[in-house]
């Protein structure tokens, strides 16, 4: 049975993507589009930069821990 109850049916799809992936894979969220202030960051040139920077860095360090 699904539930829908949150709203947000995106909660129980079945991403094959998620499900039938042989490799490493990390699914992320940054910050939400509802959300004024979250909005204008995630739109800015320093945001889009911060969030840039976090990502590479958090591959580098998965990267890292195998060397």
């Amino acid at each position: 049975m699904t539930d829908y109850s949150d709203g947000d049916p995106d909660q129980e799809a079945d991403f094959a993507i998620l499900k039938n992936t042989l490799c490493a894979s990390v699914l992320s969220e940054n910050l939400f589009h509802d959300n004024p202030a979250d909005l204008a960051f995630l739109e800015s040139s320093t945001g889009r930069r911060a969030i840039i920077d976090l990502h590479v860095r958090g591959i580098i360090q998965y990267i890292n821990q195998f060397a």
